[in-house]
């Protein structure tokens, strides 16, 4: 069993006798929608978030010498053929990667409307770029990327390429979420080619209502997961991308990895209108879209020439 531990980061600042209290969190609060989570946020002083992209734990204070180097050297307790020395030093490096990485997902949105994903401090005189792709893409010991935009009308086929280009080297479970991200265009798509990690065993990608998205841009996304050789799981929930048709059911089913275990590819309201919840399903479903393809060839008059 996966249990995955979050990290949320609550702020408390004073105006007066006013008090604020900004909280910062991987999950919308209980019944809070995504807009209102991303609403909320904004008022996180973000300055806050920049000083932990750039600090190092090792950098850190403790009350007592021995009590730091005690917890050095829990963290480094494993490593075969290193010194302790070594082992801290490897350790620490991965922790200040995945704390980094952290914090760059949790700023994502707020970088984005902001437009500083490329520089996240927004300080040109510094001489560096604090990119947050960077940032993420630097946590090699990530097995694991929770990731949405939804509700996100700013989101542009760009911001999927930023995200595309910042996947971690190690993914094995991979879930986004764009619902409702109406400027997401194929290109946004065609950007993951050749991003996703080989590793990949769990998929899980939500499109619900991307309307600009065709046929074009699921096809690319199915020939992304013959380089998947470990994928188990597989779900795709397109609602109301209307332009989809049944021919995504054939791309699917070619390019799918025989690891494949479970399968579901929810698209109705879309052109298909169909869902499919099992590879025989999925392979049901793209022969029945090549028969009416052959089907509506065979009407074709001698010399009539489509256009």
């Amino acid at each position: 069993m996966n249990h995955h531990l979050g990290l949320d980061i609550c702020s408390v600042s004073r105006e007066g006798d006013d008090i604020q209290v900004q909280l910062l969190v991987e999950e919308p609060l209980p019944g809070e929608p995504h807009r209102a989570k991303r609403v909320r946020e904004r008022a996180f002083p973000h300055h806050l978030l920049v000083l932990g992209m750039t600090q190092n734990l090792e950098e850190g204070e403790c009350y007592s010498e021995l009590d730091k180097k005690r917890i050095l050297n829990f963290m480094g307790r494993d490593g075969v053929g290193k010194t302790q020395k070594e082992r801290n030093a490897d350790a620490v490096a991965r922790a200040n990667q995945r704390l980094k990485a952290h914090f760059a997902i949790l700023s994502w949105p707020f970088a984005i409307e902001n437009d500083i994903v490329l520089d996240f401090d927004g300080d040109a005189s510094n001489g560096q770029a604090l990119s947050i792709i960077e940032l993420l893409k630097a946590d090699s010991a990530r097995r694991q990327l929770d990731f949405s935009l939804a509700h996100f009308e700013e989101v542009t086929s760009l911001h999927l390429k930023q995200l595309a280009d910042g996947l971690p080297p190690n993914l094995e479970d991979i879930e986004f979420s764009f619902e409702g991200c109406v400027q997401i265009e194929n290109a946004g798509l065609q950007a993951f080619a050749g991003k996703f990690p080989s590793t990949v065993q769990r998929l899980r990608i939500n499109l619900m209502g991307c309307t600009e998205i065709s046929d074009d841009g699921i096809i690319a996304l199915a020939e992304e997961l013959r380089n998947m050789p470990k994928l188990r799981e597989f779900r795709l929930v397109c609602y109301m991308c209307h332009d989809l048709t049944a021919e995504c059911f054939v791309h699917l089913s070619q390019h799918m990895p025989k690891s494949v275990q479970k399968v579901l590819v929810q698209m109705k309201g879309t052109a298909a209108e169909k869902d499919v919840k099992s590879i025989r399903e999925l392979q049901q479903a793209a022969r029945a879209a090549r028969g009416a393809d052959a089907q509506r060839a065979s009407f074709a008059l001698p010399g009539w020439v489509s256009r």
